[in-house]
């Protein structure tokens, strides 16, 4: 379901909160110090279901394909890929970003993509 809070042509970057003892917050914490609010918006979100693979994000927006992605660690350098990432995503029309133009610390962490959301 949308935010209703979330703006038209936004990308909503999704972090769980539950991952592993309070990694998930302080990942969102140390994304939300980087965030630069250039078409992002960072939600908090109470279990995403990736355990296995915490600490786990979405990337989403209205009618482009999505992500999930897991495996990250609370650190400066993948808050800034995981943002660098999605500021790709949200200047793509489809949301594909090419592969070379992936940042080098975000490769390896995918898990699913996801259709994007049409009109029924």
């Amino acid at each position: 379901m949308l935010n209703p809070m979330s703006k038209p042509d936004t990308s909503m970057l999704t972090i769980c909160l539950t991952c592993r003892d309070n990694s998930g917050q302080a990942l969102h914490d140390l994304i939300a110090a980087e965030n630069p609010d250039d078409g992002i918006q960072l939600e908090g979100y109470d279990c995403l279901w990736s355990c296995a693979a915490a600490c786990s994000v979405q990337l989403k927006e209205t009618g482009k394909i999505g992500y999930h992605m897991g495996g990250f660690l609370p650190r400066a350098d993948q808050a800034r890929a995981i943002l660098e990432f999605a500021g790709k995503y949200h200047a793509s029309a489809t949301g594909e970003v090419d592969y070379q133009d992936w940042p080098e610390a975000i490769r390896g962490h995918f898990i699913a993509r996801i259709p994007p959301l049409q009109s029924f």
